[in-house]
């Protein structure tokens, strides 16, 4: 296993441990690697848990720098994190075929720097396809529409709506509304994205 697996295991089992405080009538065994909770992914490679009580979780996790985030959900919720810096981007991004002009002057609003309004833009998108479960090779950045609810200098609350949900080699996604919430951490953007799943068994499709 390599390191940035274990990483992950570790993460997981102390997200399901905190789920476990939320739910102590119904606990879910902690022991992630194990026969009772298994970490796994669908067949585009959204990590989901696996649990031998049939409960069922999405987790999701994203890597900046030096520091590693995770989210979890249980469904029908679905999650999907992502972190972003400004270091990551530079005159090259292709800005006109990533984000409108709406939405980048909304990121230009709440970030003056072009490079950190870049990362908050691309944190909330790259969050929202980890929630549907699956990748931009299945949805186009432009058909992923952000839209800032509002802010705090705590706290971005973002709606996502996706122009075309992708159906493509069998995905099916039910819902076209996705709620993110976007933050800052040192000089990176974290967006944790959150849909609710109309037909999970979809999910498990291979």
């Amino acid at each position: 296993m390599s390191r940035k697996e274990r990483v992950k295991e570790r993460l997981a089992s102390y997200l399901v441990g905190l789920l476990n405080k939320d739910r102590p009538h119904e606990p879910v065994s902690d022991a992630v690697g194990s026969e009772t909770l298994r970490l796994s992914k669908t067949r585009f490679g959204k990590p989901i848990f696996i649990s031998a009580q049939q409960a069922s979780f999405t987790v999701s996790f994203s890597y900046v720098q030096t520091d590693a985030w995770a989210a979890i959900s249980e469904f029908p919720w679905v999650c999907g994190v992502d972190a972003a810096s400004a270091c990551e981007f530079d005159y090259k991004f292709p800005v006109e075929k990533v984000f409108s002009s709406e939405e980048f002057e909304a990121g230009r609003l709440v970030e003056k720097d072009k490079n950190s309004a870049i990362a908050l833009l691309w944190s909330a998108k790259e969050s929202v396809v980890k929630a549907v479960g699956c990748g931009f090779h299945l949805i186009s950045p432009r058909a992923i529409e952000l839209s800032v609810v509002s802010s705090s200098p705590e706290i971005l609350r973002i709606t996502a709506r996706l122009q075309d949900p992708p159906s493509a080699r069998g995905f099916i996604c039910a819902s076209a509304n996705v709620d993110v919430e976007s933050f800052r951490r040192g000089s990176a953007w974290i967006s944790v994205a959150l849909r609710q799943e109309t037909q999970p068994e979809r999910t498990f499709l291979s």
